[in-house]
């Protein structure tokens, strides 16, 4: 996992970025629902003026947020 923080003078991001799991990665165990998420997440970062990306990339999923200073 890898996580960039950066500081600007307009606004603070944080990009977090995980590699694909193994072909042979064991099946996850479903947990209960208990919170909101990506959807949270980006209406939390829209209400302050943000912006939220999520999704898979070529190594992986990526997840970047960014709210103005």
């Amino acid at each position: 996992m890898r996580v960039l923080l950066r500081y600007e003078t307009a606004s603070t991001s944080v990009t977090v970025s995980n590699e694909a799991p193994a072909a042979t990665a064991p099946a996850l165990v479903p947990q209960p629902a208990g919170g909101y998420g990506l959807a949270g997440m980006r209406e939390r970062l829209e209400l302050a003026g943000g912006r939220l990306a999520a999704g898979p990339g070529p190594d992986g999923w990526t997840v970047s947020a960014e709210v103005p200073a």
